[in-house]
């Protein structure tokens, strides 16, 4: 995340946008790297295989903590390859995303946007719109509170699910929808959640 706060600043400062690319490509290899660490046995750190120890309370050198390759992370990964404008560097953190090792992954409709990101990247747009439209069908049917983090997937889900089925109004309904969210729920929250300014106009 410093890169990627490193990456902001810049922009903001004028600087070249190969320069911000640049730390938000820097803050995806790093995402990476905690996936490979978890799951790939020739990663010279891999821990994969090592089991915690009793005494580490969920933080000790040497092991996977499962937090740290899960969904909010990958997600995070995804966006800064994203705005890094390197599709290999999305598609080799979805090629290492999977449900967390410790068998406990996140609420439905954060674990379902996801993997339909990972299925984005790796080219598997049906299998992204079918997870999409589960949450979709879900909140349709029953709509969370507009402050609420469903709130938030239900959007994001909108959004994605209009660039996988090349749905150009509901690219654009899931997007306002977005500012929305941010606009009335976001921003005027206490710790605005890592975000940042949007203007009125």
């Amino acid at each position: 995340m410093d890169y990627a706060d490193l990456a902001h600043a810049k922009f903001l400062n004028g600087d070249t946008l190969a320069s911000v690319r640049r730390e938000f490509a820097t803050a995806a290899e790093c995402i990476i790297k905690g996936f490979t660490m978890a799951y790939d046995p020739s990663d010279p750190d891999y821990v994969g295989d090592e089991p915690a120890p009793e005494e580490s309370n969920g933080s000790a050198y040497g092991y996977v903590d499962w937090a740290d390759v899960g969904e909010t992370t990958a997600i995070e990964g995804f966006n800064y390859a994203l705005m890094a404008a390197d599709f290999d560097l999305g598609r080799k953190l979805a090629h290492w995303f999977q449900d967390p090792g410790d068998g406990d992954p996140m609420a439905p409709d954060v674990n379902r946007y996801t993997h339909a990101l990972k299925y984005a990247l790796l080219g598997e747009k049906g299998q992204g719109s079918a997870l999409l439209q589960q949450t979709i069908d879900e909140y349709t049917a029953q709509p969370p509170s507009k402050d609420s983090g469903a709130m938030n997937y239900f959007t994001l889900s909108l959004t994605l699910s209009g660039i996988l089925r090349n749905d150009e109004t509901l690219f654009n309904q899931g997007l306002a929808l977005i500012l929305k969210f941010y606009r009335e729920v976001m921003i005027p929250s206490e710790d605005m959640w890592d975000t940042c300014w949007i203007p009125d106009d």
